[in-house]
């Protein structure tokens, strides 16, 4: 009777499990995936949908064969596209090879057609799935068909080779521009070609929205710019930002210039954008920025306890990370130099990725840090040691997957859980202690450590997982404790020295493929984003999924110029485990493996009598390679089989996942095959590509080229022999070979490529014979180990950056064969201490030598016409410099930076230039070029001086006052910028003009006054000049430039005189002691942010001239509690203190310092972009009826404001309307809006309530109510609930939307 009871209740239990996943299914089906548009195409009914479920196709068009899902009885979408055993590798930021990736899909230019067909009947192509294109590298171009309406926003992911997206003029729904992809109004960018031929892009004036992906595609450039008009984005040195610059959305990632000073407007940089910033060598941020900091290039945010970004070029090898630090940001690690780090105690979370793909080789994690975060090392190849602290709770997922330079690795007693894939793929793995207090291993945990020998598994684990120590391939001692209750599918597989296994009383189940000892898999670990709900919170979770793929068949081909593909098969060989079991349960396990003929069953007490007799035969490895050698070295040949000629090539299928060449490999003069012999004369492109294994190599007579990318990557390779008979070393041939410490290069060789001992960190010799005429760019660039270098008298050309950040390299010798030193050949070389030029240089190239920081002294021989731009900048050391007559052209900042140099001297027969008391002046003395940044104290100008050159005195920053003689008429740009101890400067009545960043960072400067004489003052001309109280501005000036005075913090007040009529873009902004300003009657136009943050300012007066006041001009100033319009201004107006247009129409500007509640008169259509911004003591504002529009950033930072009802009036809400209204609790929208720009609700934490009273959904742009609340309800009318849930936008929010309560 029980157990009928039972029944009934569990078939009831199942039936309501069955109906729920019904009505789940069918809710799915109505919704679906949506991409950036809903389709029009209709819902499948029922019975069609159970017919055609997973219903797939190929359909080849044009050559091209695509895959395609049935969505309806009329429509199809481009699926999926087939993922295939081969891979590929990509390369990762920091310029490391990635772990490989599966390849996917078609290459080459890809045209989707409208229509395809399949079985007979023909379906119209209307839209493409997500991950369509996923991963795929040898995709160049996608047309799409007009019959497109809908395309998931990640259909193009990791399309690595995109240079085009084309769409059919005649699409309803989407168009392309410039190759990139938008939608049809053009005012949405949706996706942009990673691999865009045109290194430089202007977005579009039409553009208010850019997709994350396309941003972050689009941060792979040299340079982005923003049309002038577009309202919603703005750019700024190469960078993407919004119009407000307070967010920077994307970085360039392959900008010119490595270092960037992140400005002072910025408050949140994207974490893309974050990630490309990594690429440059050194980060500053401006020093009144509120949000972020920097410390030796390294990026903060401003309390200096969360660490941003280490970056790439960063020259520190050794780095501790300040005490102040709690968080290290994701991603945070780029850096090629980096190899030690020391993690603080203050430290407590390791988080996601912050090791990702960095140079890294020990690092030490100090007693405190808890948790080790998913992929925290994943990837960081030199990663010999690591110490893990007792305090450690958990190793997260793939935390140290593709560690391959890992060897041992101790899991301290505390450890409760081993991550998912936390040491996949750890080849160099040998030992692993599991403690006792480990409850948890992940599956895949271990896969692929294939030097793994012994595992004991402790008594506090109860499960292995699935693929836990699968292709363990050495693993032969393993110990199962009597706690273990299942082993799942494929813990073992592939474990082929494992002859024997014990299982315990205690196991229940075992997987029946968990010990398959075939011997080779085809083996793909991948990682799953999963949402789940913790503690009543909504979480992403990543889960290793692994896909194992026996092959019995290895197929082995290569392809030769002049006969067709070559195809052999070897079959591998199969292998048993021995699996001993408790003699009581023999005959249930037999069971469980008598399908799995790799398997043998033995009882215990069997096992004792037979012995050994029951281990699998190991049989003898077969060679899967075209030839073997005398030496038995196994090498792959590309055959000329009319010129019987033989170029070593790669192993494997492609050169980059099997390539597996390892110890050391001598190349014969001649191979034979099938008969024939074959001379071996060159090595060609990729031959020996990241063959980490490799550790010698002898290169015989034969060879006469050692192709392109050769050796790239041979981090273990020692020595190399070279024959006499190479005549080529090609681009890239031995870069990044970090252990080769010595090479000799035959008299043969005449070219030395590009990159071809590029970051050779361990070489310290190199000889360089009589016969090389060309050293190629970057040839020998970050051989960090290089000391000494003699170049022969052969050698003509010195390519750009040969030597650069050699900084070992303490001495040179250049030949008389060399007529140019090229830009940066040995810039950065640190330790260099003196050069000598020979008589044959004509020229020395722009930054040759610059931040030779160990440069004493410098030879310049007669022959120097030409020093170039920067040649010796940030040469510290060096104390004087003598210049021949023979020197026409002395370029820019030659000797700059060089603040230890006190004399240059000029010869007496030099006809263009002259020196006097050391320093640089033109032959007539009219123009100062260079004055020594060594030279301490007080500096009179001669009299005969008329123009202060170009950054003259930059940077001198023991120059304490300058006398500036009547004569000079012009201050030229730079002129005295960096000279933080000048105290003071009179500028005499001669000067007419003040150069751009004439003073800038003049930080000791008090006051300055300006003649009469002085008509033009250049852009940023005393900017931060922190301590300048006081300037008086002539009547002679007639503009103030763009940030003139921005940031002198000191300044109390200035007096602008009639004569002035404009006042630029933040002329004055960030002046914070700014007290008082007098705006005279000659001002027709006040520039954009012109005044911001001017915190001290209280009142403003705006003359009757004033035509043009610019977006933001008084913002942020947090004490300015009046703005007062003249009356008869014939363009502007005030009311109790406020900024208007004069038809009232337009409210501008609220004063920041307005406190309590405000109401907008009625009468306004439109408030402005940032009329409202950061008014922190508002509390509530009333929008009247009459107002349409609220403009971007238009009540953002308004801290204090709780509540605001916009009314019916209003059709659009534009982007950051309300962003950072922290109290907002309530908002109610009315029932005309049409449209809401995207974070018009962003980080307004407190926003609880939504209430929207139109029953037709707005349009929306992106995240509205990104940061918001977490249990935010928006309320619609109730017939339009559905509405608002299936609508594109708002679907994101569907859990959130409930019914107006009447």
């Amino acid at each position: 009777m029980i157990f009928n009871k039972i029944s009934i209740t569990m078939k009831k239990i199942f039936n309501i499990i069955l109906l729920a996943l019904f009505c789940t299914s069918f809710a799915q089906a109505q919704e679906g995936e949506s991409g950036w548009s809903m389709t029009e195409s209709g819902f499948m009914s029922t019975s069609f949908a159970q017919a055609q479920e997973d219903k797939t196709f190929e359909f080849t068009y044009e050559g091209q064969t695509l895959k395609y899902e049935i969505i309806s009885e009329t429509d199809v979408a481009v699926g999926k596209q087939k993922r295939t055993s081969r891979r590929i590798s990509g390369m990762s930021t920091n310029g490391i090879f990635s772990r490989d990736t599966v390849y996917s899909g078609p290459a080459g230019d890809v045209t989707i057609p409208s229509e395809v067909t399949f079985e007979g009947k023909t379906y119209k192509v209307t839209s493409i799935i997500k991950d369509a294109f996923k991963i795929n590298p040898y995709l160049k171009s996608v047309s799409l068909p007009g019959t497109l309406n809908s395309i998931d926003k990640k259909a193009w992911g990791h399309c690595s080779e995109l240079e085009q997206i084309e769409v059919s003029p005649d699409n309803q729904y989407y168009s392309s521009e410039d190759g990139a992809l938008f939608n049809k109004a053009k005012d949405s960018l949706l996706a942009f070609p990673k691999k865009r031929e045109n290194l430089s892009y202007v977005v579009p004036n039409t553009v208010k929205w850019i997709e994350p992906n396309a941003l972050c595609n689009i941060g792979c450039l040299e340079k982005i710019e923003v049309a002038a008009d577009n309202q919603y984005y703005s750019s700024e040195d190469g960078a993407l930002f919004n119009k407000a610059k307070d967010s920077l959305l994307a970085f360039p990632k392959k900008r010119e210039n490595l270092s960037y000073v992140v400005p002072n407007t910025v408050k949140w940089i994207e974490p893309n954008a974050l990630c490309n910033i990594g690429c440059l060598e050194k980060i500053e941020v401006a020093a009144d920025n509120q949000y972020y900091s920097s410390e030796d290039g390294v990026l903060f945010n401003k309390a200096k306890d969360t660490l941003l970004v280490f970056t790439l070029h960063n020259k520190m090898v050794a780095y501790e990370i300040p005490k102040s630090v709690t968080c290290i940001g994701s991603y945070a690690f780029f850096s090629e130099n980096l190899k030690s780090v020391t993690i603080p105690k203050t430290v407590k979370s390791i988080g996601k990725q912050v090791f990702w793909n960095c140079a890294v080789e020990s690092v030490v994690i100090s007693q405190g840090v808890k948790m080790i975060g998913d992929f925290a090392f994943a990837n960081s190849s030199s990663l010999k040691n690591v110490s893990i602290p007792q305090s450690v709770v958990t190793i997260g997922t793939g935390a140290f997957f593709g560690c391959d330079s890992l060897e041992r690795v101790v899991i301290p007693q505390g450890v409760k859980t081993i991550g998912e894939a936390a040491f996949a793929s750890c080849r160099k793995l040998k030992t692993v202690s599991i403690p006792k207090s480990v409850t948890e291993i992940g599956g895949w945990a271990f896969v692929d450590c294939g030097k793994l020998d012994s595992v004991k598994i402790p008594k506090s684990v109860d499960r292995i997982c699935k693929g836990t120590f699968a292709c363990c391939k050495t693993l032969s001692n393993l110990e199962i404790s009597k706690s273990v209750r299942s082993i799942a599918d494929s813990a073992f597989i592939g474990c082929v020295d494992l002859d024997s296994v014990m299982i315990p009383k205690s196991v229940n189940s075992v997987g029946a493929d968990a010990f398959n000892r075939t011997d080779h898999y085809l083996s793909d670990i991948d990682f799953q984003t999963e949402s789940k709900k913790r503690g009543g919170k909504e979480t992403t979770v990543r889960h290793a999924v692994c896909s194992l793929k026996e092959a019995d068949w290895i197929v082995s081909k290569r392809y030769n110029i002049k006969t067709a593909w070559t195809e052999s098969r070897i079959k591998k060989p199969v292998k048993e485990t021995t699996v001993i079991v408790p003699d009581s349960k023999y005959e249930r396990w037999k069971k469980v493996f008598e399908k799995c003929p790799k398997v043998k069953v033995a009882g215990a007490k069997q096992q004792s009598k037979e012995g050994s007799e029951l281990s699998a035969t190991r049989n003898a490895t077969v060679v899967d390679t075209c030839i073997v050698n005398r030496d038995g070295d196994t090498i792959w040949y590309n055959l000329d089989m009319e010129a019987k000629t033989a170029s070593v090539t790669y192993k494997g299928k492609d050169r980059y996942s099997n390539n597996k060449y390892s110890g050391s490999i001598t190349i014969p003069k001649k191979v034979k095959c099938n008969g024939e012999k074959y001379r071996v004369t060159a090595i060609g492109k990729d031959a020996f590509l990241n063959c980490a294994g490799l550790t010698s190599v002898t290169i015989p007579n034969s060879v006469t080229t050692i192709g392109e990318w050769a050796f790239d990557g041979c981090k273990n390779l020692k020595s190399v022999v070279i024959g006499n008979s190479v005549t080529k070393i090609g681009n890239g041939a031995f870069r990044s070979c970090t252990s080769l410490t010595s090479v000799t290069i035959p008299n043969s060789v005449t070219t030395i490529g590009e990159l071809a001992f590029y970051s050779c960190a361990s070489l310290t010799s190199v000889t360089i014979p009589n016969s090389v005429t060309t050293i190629g760019e970057y040839a020998f660039a970050y051989c960090k180990g290089l000391t000494s270098v003699t170049l022969p008298n052969s050698v003509t050309t010195i390519g750009e950056r040969a030597f650069y950040n050699c900084d070992g390299l303490s001495s040179v010798t250049i030949p008389n064969s060399v007529t140019m030193i090229d830009e940066e050949a040995f810039m950065y070389c640190t330790s260099l201490t003196s050069v000598t030029i020979p008589n044959s240089v004509t020229t020395i190239g722009t930054s040759a030598f610059a931040y030779c920081k160990g440069l004493t002294s410098v030879t310049l021989p007669n022959s120097v016409t030409t020093i170039g731009e920067g040649a010796f900048s940030g040469c510290t050391s060096l104390t004087s410099v003598s210049i021949p007559n023979s020197v026409t052209t002395i370029g820019e900042r030659a000797f700059g930076l060089c603040r230890n140099l006190k004399n240059i001297n000029v010869s007496k027969g030099n006809s263009h230039y002259s020196s006097e008391n050391g320093v640089l002046f033109d032959i007539t003395k009219k123009t100062l070029i260079q004055y020594p940044c060594g030279i301490k104290g007080i500096y009179a100008i001669p009299n005969s001086v008329t123009t202060i050159g170009k950054a003259a005195f930059e940077y001198c920053d023991s120059l304490t006052s300058v006398t500036i003689p009547n004569s000079v008429s012009t201050i030229g740009e730079g002129a005295f910028s960096g000279c933080d101890s000048l105290t003071s400067v009179t500028i005499p009545n001669s000067v007419t003009t003040i150069g751009k960043s004439a003073f800038n960072g003049c930080k000791g400067l008090t006051n300055v006054t300006i003649p009469n004489s002085v008509t033009t003052i250049g852009k940023f001309a005393f900017y931060y000049c922190t301590g300048l109280t006081s300037v008086t501005l002539p009547n002679s000036v007639t503009t103030i430039d763009e940030w003139t005075f921005r940031s002198c913090t000191g300044l109390t007040s200035v007096t602008i005189p009639n004569s002035v009529t404009t006042i630029g873009e933040l002329a004055f902004g960030y002046c914070t002691g700014l007290t008082s300003v007098t705006i005279p009657n000659s001002v027709t136009t006040i520039g954009e942010r012109a005044f911001e943050e001017c915190k001290g300012l209280t009142s403003v007066t705006i003359p009757n001239s004033v035509t043009e006041i610019g977006k933001y001009a008084f913002a942020d100033c947090e004490n300015l509690k009046s703005i007062n319009v003249v009356k008869d201004n014939s363009h502007y107006c005030s009311e109790n203190g406020v900024l208007f247009d004069n038809t009232k129409k337009r409210l501008i500007q609220c004063p920041c310092g307005i406190k309590g509640n405000y109401a907008i008169p009625n009468g306004v259509t439109t408030i402005e972009d940032g009329a409202f911004l950061v008014c922190a003591g508002l509390t509530s504002v009333t929008i009247p009826n009459s107002v349409t529009s609220i403009g971007g950033g238009a009540f953002a930072g308004c801290a204090g404001l709780t509540s605001v009802t916009i009314p019916n009036s209003v059709t659009k809400i534009e982007i950051d309307a309300f962003r950072d209204c922290s109290v907002l609790t309530n908002v109610t929208i009315g029932n005309s809006i049409t449209t809401i720009e995207t974070n018009a609700f962003l980080d307004c934490t407190g926003l609880t309530i939504l209430t929207i009273e139109n029953a037709t959904p707005p349009e929306i742009y992106g995240q509205i109510l990104s940061g918001v609340a977490k249990n935010i309800t928006i309320y619609v009318p109730a017939e339009s609930v559905e509405k608002y849930k299936t609508a594109g936008g708002w679907s994101r929010y569907a859990d959130k939307i409930k019914a107006i309560e009447k």
